[in-house]
Order: structure tokens, then sequence, then C-alpha cells
């Protein structure tokens, strides 16, 4: 190949290496869950579930557990405030992975701190 050739080729794939990471931070941005959920409001929540799971490597074990929190329940509005406060961001890896359980219904978004 000509040294013209290599640099195009080069000059080419700066630019498509440059597109992709534009495009993965502009798809990484914080979001409220508003603007994450369109027509989405917290005023309108009813209950918060919460699901967990914890593994322990040692013996290969699995233990789940849901908990169900409803505006009668004092740890609700403290739960709701939390997640009014925050902005979450959906994680790189999840531009790759084409697996059934993503998004905010796993836990697998990153929140942060603030609006």
């Amino acid at each position: 190949m000509t040294a013209v050739r290599w640099r195009w080729l080069i000059g080419a794939g700066a630019v498509l290496a440059a597109v992709i990471a534009a495009g993965c931070l502009w798809y990484a941005r914080p979001m409220t869950l508003e603007k994450l959920i369109p027509g989405f409001s917290l005023e309108y929540c009813h209950m918060i579930t919460l699901d967990a799971t914890e593994m322990r490597f040692s013996g290969h074990e699995m233990e789940e557990a849901r908990v169900e929190l409803t505006p009668e329940d004092p740890e609700f509005d403290q739960l709701l405030a939390l997640l009014e406060g925050r902005t979450y961001h959906p994680p790189l890896s999840a531009v790759c992975w084409s697996g059934t359980d993503t998004g905010l219904r796993t836990g697998r978004w990153a929140t942060s701190a603030g609006r």
C-alpha cells in the first residue's frame, strides 16, 4: 500500500473512533428518571419494589430477597426522596451486552448524587 492510502486509513479510523467515543459519552450521559422514562412521574408512585440477590462464592449459594414498600411504610418517603434527587446513566457495557435483564428493573443503572 502506498503512504497516501495508509494516511487515509489511519485518518478514517481516527474519525470512526471519535464518532464511537462521542456516541458512548452521549449514551451514558446522566438523566433524571423523568427524562430517562418518558411519561414517568414519581408523584404517582404508589409502590416501590426492591429486589436483591446475595451470592456467596465459597459455597456457590445464592439468596434472594424482595421488599415492597407502600406509602404507609416510613421508608417509602425517604426512598422516594432519594430517587428524586439523583441522576441515572447506563453503563457502557449495556451498549454491547444484549441480555434479557437490562435497565432500571435489574439495578444495572449507575446513580450519581444531584441533578
